[in-house]
């Protein structure tokens, strides 16, 4: 696989940025967009949509003191 120098770089600035990210804002914004999608498939006779987030999405370590 062969990478570049601007995406290594996109990538290394972005990593940099994600920790200082208001991730509670992130958050509400993800689920007013979801709630969106929800509300416009629900609209649709027949269709019965259901939101639902894993209590861990994706599997990762998790530092701990």
């Amino acid at each position: 696989m062969k990478v570049n120098k601007e995406e290594t770089f996109r990538y290394a600035g972005s990593f940099g940025k994600f920790p200082f990210r208001d991730h509670d804002a992130d958050w509400k914004l993800w689920k007013a967009q979801i709630q969106h999608i929800h509300d416009a498939a629900a609209s649709v006779d027949g269709v019965k949509p259901e939101i639902h987030v894993p209590e861990i999405a994706q599997p990762c370590a998790i530092a701990q003191d």
